[in-house]
């Protein structure tokens, strides 16, 4: 599945990583792309639901990552 928005190489690679994976583990430097990365492996393995582990003030926030990246909310 095509994400909604071009993804840089880097995170392609990531998202592939994760992608071919049972489990992993992304540690990336804030503002490198971990939420599109997550989201595109995620929906690349056919996932319809994703539990993401946050602090509450960030669930709002998950919402519109997974709306941006993942074309749905």
């Amino acid at each position: 599945m095509k994400p909604p928005i071009t993804l840089e190489p880097y995170q392609v690679e990531g998202a592939r990583f994760m992608a071919e994976r049972a489990a992993s583990y992304n540690a990336d430097d804030p503002g490198l792309g971990k939420s599109a990365q997550a989201i595109t492996a995620s929906l690349s393995r056919g996932a319809t639901t994703a539990r993401v582990i946050c602090p509450a003030s960030l669930r709002v926030n998950w919402m519109r990552e997974f709306a941006k990246f993942g074309g749905s909310g």
